[in-house]
């Protein structure tokens, strides 16, 4: 298992994950609302490409970290794309037919997105979006990936970074933050608690690179959301 630089060709492979695992590991149990995957990863695979490497067992791809040194041009993007997003689902989403639950899940993710729009300022001016197929969740493929983005950030000239990581309430934050991370904030995520069928919430970490600990242990690397509900 290995880390490298993503290509222009791994952009299909990063959207299969990142639909197989939108629902805490899980694939929705519906089809994605339109140009919502384009909203959580289209900056990432466009401006920051070049930072973006994936994980690659075998010759397949298993996971990515996405990252981002430049908050301000990535807020600014996600800001026009969230509301083009939010003009063509709303209608939908208030329709009186179609999937509930489809329906449910763009209500959530507005809500969500706006709370998150509300919410405190970065903790650091780097962020990462990691994902891997549940396939691969045990191992060191996290690890390699946290090296990437430690080794990314500090070439920026920067010292920190975070992530925001999806997990049932009470059963990550500790571990996480034994493991070289600091839990600086948690709030909600209705949508993913309405997928899962119980309580989740966002934890933002942040990492700083003194901090010599892998983010990820052996044990049972989590998936990281940035961008995802």
């Amino acid at each position: 298992m290995r880390c490298r630089p993503a290509e222009p060709s791994d952009i299909t492979a990063i959207e299969e994950i990142f639909t197989a695992t939108v629902g805490l590991g899980a694939p929705a149990p519906f089809e994605l609302p339109a140009g919502y995957t384009e909203l959580c990863l289209g900056w990432y695979l466009g401006a920051g490409r070049p930072d973006a490497a994936v994980l690659v067992d075998e010759g397949r791809v298993v996971g990515y970290a996405l990252v981002c040194c430049d908050e301000a041009a990535h807020r600014s993007w996600v800001r026009r794309r969230a509301v083009r997003f939010g003009l063509r689902s709303i209608p939908a989403a208030l329709a009186p037919r179609g999937d509930p639950a489809r329906k449910s899940f763009v209500r959530l993710r507005l809500r969500d997105g706006l709370a998150m729009g509300a919410g405190p300022p970065a903790p650091a001016r780097a962020h990462a979006h990691v994902n891997l197929l549940r396939s691969v969740r045990t191992g060191t493929g996290g690890r390699h990936l946290v090296r990437h983005i430690d080794s990314t950030v500090a070439s920026a000239g920067l010292d920190a970074w975070y992530a925001e990581i999806n997990a049932p309430v009470g059963r990550r934050a500790p571990a996480l933050a034994r493991l070289g991370g600091e839990v600086v904030h948690r709030a909600p995520n209705r949508t993913l608690t309405a997928l899962a069928g119980r309580d989740v919430e966002r934890l933002t970490l942040l990492r700083r690179l003194e901090d010599a600990v892998p983010l990820f242990g052996a044990a049972r690397p989590h998936q990281d959301v940035i961008g995802q509900p």
